[in-house]
């Protein structure tokens, strides 16, 4: 943007930020898929829901349509845009957790990344480290595995598995023996 802006003698971060939104949307339409089993299990939850995601809200949305879940958490889309203090700081889950109504203790977090451990260590909610997107290296799955995170899961049917033990059954619609 700084180069941009120099070189054309006016602000560019709009027109910067527009090019970049639109080959990432290009990207994610080439490249983007759903994780195995995530759409239909993020179907399945019945409770309330929401994500908080340090992402900005454009891109949140974006990759939230191309895996065909964005229905299933709108409006309660946030982002670290929405707070003041980005994770680890708790801010993030506490602020979906105030707009969905429910106690942080009562929350169970889904995360692919330390920060977002942390965050929802701080928050006082429970974690489970999800080490099964495409962005997810051994090594960072073995972090992952390594952090404060009370759970892991590295399939949609793990995933799914924890979270009806966890919640007394919100996501046990089953499909032959499967759990989705």
């Amino acid at each position: 943007v700084q180069k941009a802006t120099a070189i054309a003698g006016r602000n560019m971060r709009h027109a910067c930020e527009h090019v970049f939104m639109h080959r990432l949307t290009e990207a994610f339409n080439d490249r983007l898929s759903p994780i195995a089993g995530i759409p239909d299990l993020v179907a399945s939850i019945t409770l309330p829901k929401a994500v908080a995601s340090s992402s900005p809200v454009p891109r949140i949305e974006l990759s939230l349509r191309r895996a065909g879940v964005h229905h299933h958490f709108a409006p309660h889309i946030y982002s670290a845009d929405h707070v003041q203090h980005p994770k680890p700081a708790p801010d993030i889950f506490l602020l979906a957790a105030a707009k969905l109504g429910v106690p942080a203790v009562r929350c169970l977090v889904i995360e692919d990344s330390l920060g977002g451990i942390a965050a929802a260590h701080a928050a006082g909610m429970t974690c489970i480290a999800f080490t099964a997107g495409g962005h997810c290296t051994a090594a960072h799955a073995d972090r992952l595995r390594g952090s404060t995170a009370a759970h892991h899961a590295s399939t949609a049917d793990e995933l799914a598995a924890l979270i009806g033990n966890l919640t007394g059954g919100a996501c046990t619609d089953r499909v032959g023996d499967r759990v989705r």
